[in-house]
């Protein structure tokens, strides 16, 4: 029997943590990015999208922060995931401070 070549291979921690970093690049580029930006349009849909997203991302990263502990690149896709909650944040903040209007 040959060996395999394991040059390629990512262990199971990295590569969940890759899974979770791109799931929290997805969630901000959602929500920030204009090109992309599906949440907060008039669609229903797209919301449901982010908001998935956000509940997938924030599981896997919550489950990998207890399991493996704490890691700089997990803690930032834990950021980028809770996109949506900091885009609603900053949005109330402008409205109550008056640096966007309420009506059209």
């Amino acid at each position: 029997m040959e060996k395999a070549d394991n040059s390629s291979y990512i262990p199971n921690k990295k590569r969940l943590e890759l899974i979770a970093f791109i799931i929290g690049i997805l969630c901000f580029s959602i929500v920030f990015i204009p090109f992309t930006r599906i949440t907060m349009t008039g669609h229903a849909w797209g919301d449901m999208i982010s908001i998935t997203l956000m509940f997938i991302g924030v599981t896997l990263t919550s489950i990998l922060l207890k399991k493996y502990g704490r890691s700089p690149l997990l803690i930032f896709s834990l950021i980028l995931t809770l996109s949506f909650p900091i885009y609603l944040v900053i949005l109330f903040v402008a409205l109550f401070t008056g640096l966007i209007e309420f009506g059209p």
